[in-house]
């Protein structure tokens, strides 16, 4: 607002100065006056190039840039003149933030639709021999061996079951996708009744629980 007698504190390269205007925060209830600093490119008031830098004083008495108000093109300001600026908001340490989420969506029809893009890899899986080490992959980096034995079901819908056959049809082990975003399932090549499978080809079958729709792939342990 120009007119109006203002004082714009020094900060960095800028100095102090008499200014003809004022800077104010408006929603603290009553006009609260806000330290400031100056960048005037042009003696006559404000004009295009100038910048108004709002400060904030930390605890340490130090003053911190919060806000730059920036001019472009012919300014031309009178007397009683009122500026609106938009301007990105620090955060406080009073402000407070709400959030809301929503839990993940299974989109049923594409769901169904992308049953048969899952895949098994690596396939064939070629298995290490026993002696190898069984511990974790991370740790397995130092010893001997190649670490965890699994393989990786890719591409699999929300909450699809995968159901795992000798190609005699017995049932070797039954995996469920837990919902999460991830669009993968590890297995440990080992049967529901944690035996180390044998070397052979498998069938695998994948299911929804909204859909009577299945796909059925196959892959091999190779010795």
């Amino acid at each position: 607002m120009t007119g109006v007698s203002g004082q714009a504190v020094a900060y960095d390269v800028y100095p102090a100065s008499a200014t003809d205007f004022n800077v104010s925060l408006l929603n603290a209830g009553s006009p609260y006056p806000l330290k400031f600093a100056y960048d005037d490119q042009a003696p006559a008031g404000l004009s295009e190039d100038d910048k108004i830098i709002i400060l904030r004083q930390l605890d340490n008495g130090i003053e911190y840039p919060t806000w730059v108000i920036s001019f472009s093109g012919d300014i031309s300001a009178v007397s009683n003149d009122e500026y609106t600026f938009n301007f990105k908001h620090p955060f406080t340490k009073d402000d407070i933030l709400h959030f809301s989420v929503q839990g993940p969506v299974v989109h049923e029809e594409q769901a169904e639709e992308s049953i048969n893009r899952v895949k098994v890899v690596p396939n064939p899986y070629y298995a290490a021999a026993s002696w190898e080490f069984r511990g974790s992959a991370a740790a397995a980096s130092s010893l001997v061996g190649r670490g965890d034995r699994r393989i990786a079901f890719i591409n699999v819908p929300q909450n699809a079951s995968i159901r795992i056959y000798t190609v005699r049809g017995d049932l070797v082990q039954v995996l469920k996708h837990d919902g999460g975003i991830s669009d993968r399932i590890f297995w440990d090549l080992r049967s529901k009744d944690e035996i180390e499978i044998a070397y052979g080809v498998y069938i695998f079958q994948v299911s929804v629980p909204f859909s009577d729709k299945t796909y059925t792939g196959k892959f091999a342990v190779i010795k």
